[in-house]
């Protein structure tokens, strides 16, 4: 529910930003990007002394939704976000929040036709976590402009990302997840 409500404040915030500029921000665009996402994690690249239950398996998954806001100069953007995601682990699930900074090159200022996009992230983790961990992220997608400010998009991305979590049934005093993962996103972008 706090999701929904910060998501709502962002976007209203992000259409008076644009519909208030003037000549001079001519080169600068500032844009909202809500996304869903869901990262398949087949890789496993921990000690796995643990108990079975609260370990990556093959058919572990996290998804997660995100919302992100950045200002798109004439070679680069640069933005922030924060998500929500749950990583299933073979019985258990470790929910947390993400927060990032994000790196666009080359970013399309609200396009008329289709494009190709690429970007970077780092951030950390918070939530009911031991302590934060590390996050990092590249997603090549496609932007499909639907009409004038808007466009759908869908990435493909790639994960490695490091979560501290201790379950006491697993008796150890923490628990590192370290990971790698690929999947897919999708969403609007909002100019």
């Amino acid at each position: 529910m706090k999701f929904k409500k910060h998501f709502l404040i962002i976007l209203f915030i992000t259409y008076q930003i644009n519909a208030q500029k003037d000549a001079s921000t001519d080169g600068i665009e500032l844009n909202l990007r809500p996304q869903f996402s869901a990262i398949f994690v087949p890789v496993q690249d921990y000690y796995s002394g643990i108990l079975p239950d609260y370990e990556i398996g093959n058919n572990s998954m996290i998804y997660g939704r995100e919302i992100s806001a950045s200002v798109n100069f004439i070679y680069f953007g640069v933005g922030a976000g924060i998500g929500t995601e749950t990583l299933h682990l073979k019985n258990e699930k470790i929910d947390y929040f993400p927060v990032y900074l994000e790196l666009t090159p080359f970013p399309s200022k609200n396009p008329k036709n289709g494009f190709a996009s690429f970007s970077g992230r780092i951030g950390t983790h918070f939530g009911n976590l031991d302590r934060n961990g590390f996050y990092s992220r590249i997603e090549i997608g496609y932007y499909i402009p639907i009409f004038n400010h808007f466009s759908l998009f869908i990435k493909g991305i790639y994960t490695h990302q490091r979560l501290y979590k201790a379950f006491p049934e697993s008796h150890e005093p923490v628990n590192v997840y370290t990971f790698d993962g690929a999947g897919f996103g999708f969403g609007i972008e909002i100019y």
